[in-house]
């Protein structure tokens, strides 16, 4: 269906043959009024013409009267009775129309799409979620992907639970609530998963001020990187008064600065609980 513009009822498919059938009987009312309106001239065209055929027993400006009235309402039943057919046809168009996008809105593509995440707003994959219609009778399974997004078809309208596992992470269910697919078209609905076991806390760490060596001067925004025995690394920059900190996991490490205006310098370190004190004095140029 094309345009911006949704036309399909916010109704459950359960209340679909109630909306068929009022726009049925609507059609069959109004069309049934028409058809009043005309058998009430006919009839009264018939008496009146019963009325001129007993001629004489009454006034002859009574029976003009009456002969005119005949003219009159053969006047309007020629206007009306095709009138009559041709509305006939258009309501039944419209019921016709009106059913079909009753079906269309059905039928068509509908579902839900979004992004299963951890507390942090990470993206999880491999999450299994499940939906389940309200009255039971729809079931449906599917799968994030690498970076937590999802999209699942449902057949069709209505309220659903839903239900996510992971491996790695709390059970998540909406119970006892419902999401509602209230249309057709994939509607947005992102999830939020907790980690079974969260990694403890760093309570270690390295720090320790940098300075310019002819200066003295703390040197701010030179890069202060940890790196391990994986080559992994861990940067931070020094703030305006020279002082770091980089939070790390018991071991050892090598710590390097760098800045354009002086020369880089490393030194190694190893700790197993608490912080160690690493300061650096940079010579300028390189």
């Amino acid at each position: 269906m094309g345009g911006g513009r949704d036309h399909c009822r916010k109704c459950s498919d359960s209340e679909m043959p109630n909306r068929f059938a009022e726009v049925i009987r609507a059609s069959k009312a109004s069309f049934e009024d028409i058809r009043h309106c005309i058998n009430s001239l006919k009839n009264r065209r018939d008496y009146l013409k019963g009325e001129l055929a007993k001629g004489g027993l009454r006034d002859p400006t009574e029976l003009s009267k009456m002969s005119q009235e005949i003219i009159q309402i053969e006047g309007q039943l020629k206007w009306m009775e095709p009138k009559s057919l041709a509305a006939y046809e258009y309501l039944m168009d419209m019921a016709l129309k009106n059913t079909i996008m009753m079906i269309a809105c059905l039928v068509r593509e509908g579902g839900f799409k979004g992004i299963v995440m951890s507390e942090h707003g990470t993206g999880v994959a491999g999450a299994t979620l499940n939906f389940v219609s309200e009255d039971r009778t729809v079931t449906r399974t599917t799968s994030s992907q690498a970076n937590g997004g999802y999209l699942i078809d449902l057949p069709k309208l209505g309220r659903y639970a839903v239900t996510i596992s992971h491996p790695d992470y709390h059970d998540y269910s909406s119970s006892p609530g419902f999401i509602i697919l209230s249309t057709g078209g994939y509607h947005t609905a992102d999830f939020k998963i907790r980690p079974k076991s969260a990694p403890p806390p760093l309570s270690t760490y390295v720090t320790g001020k940098v300075l310019a060596s002819r200066t003295n001067q703390p040197v701010g925004g030179a890069e202060v990187c940890a790196v391990d025995k994986s080559l992994a690394k861990t940067c931070v920059k020094t703030n305006s008064s020279g002082y770091y900190r980089i939070d790390l996991r018991p071991g050892e490490y090598t710590i390097a600065v760098t800045h354009p205006n002086f020369s880089p310098s490393q030194k190694d370190v190893r700790f197993a609980t608490g912080y160690a004190m690493v300061h650096f004095s940079l010579e300028h140029g390189k």
